[in-house]
C-alpha cells in the first residue's frame, strides 16, 4: 500500500518515500542533488535501524522548514521495498 500523507505544491516541492515494514522499521529516500540530465533521482536518506522512525521524522521536520512545499508519500511493505528502482542511486 503507498499513500501520500504529505500533499505538496503541484508545481514544486521535493519528494521524500518513506518505506515502512510491519515490524515498524522504516527507511528514508530522498531527492538526490544531481539532476544532470533531468531525470529525477533519489536517495537513502536515513537506513532502517532500531532509531530509524525518529531520525526520518526529525529529518522531515527540518526538510518541511527548508521546503514547506515537499511532498511525502509512505509505502507500507512486508520486505521494505521503495519501488524506484533504477531511479535509486547507487549506495
Amino acid at each position: 500500500m503507498a499513500m501520500v500523507v504529505r500533499k505538496g505544491n503541484a508545481d514544486a516541492g521535493a519528494i521524500f518515500v518513506l518505506t515502512r515494514r510491519p515490524d515498524g522499521r522504516v527507511a528514508l529516500y530522498g531527492p538526490s542533488p544531481e539532476l544532470e540530465t533531468g531525470i529525477r533521482r533519489w536517495r537513502l536518506v536515513v537506513a532502517e535501524a532500531a532509531e530509524a522512525e525518529s531520525l526520518a521524522d526529525k529529518r522531515l521536520v527540518r526538510e518541511a522548514d527548508i521546503d514547506p512545499d515537499l511532498w511525502i508519500v509512505e509505502i507500507e511493505d512486508r520486505e521494505g521495498r521503495h519501488f524506484l528502482g533504477e531511479f535509486l542511486e547507487a549506495e
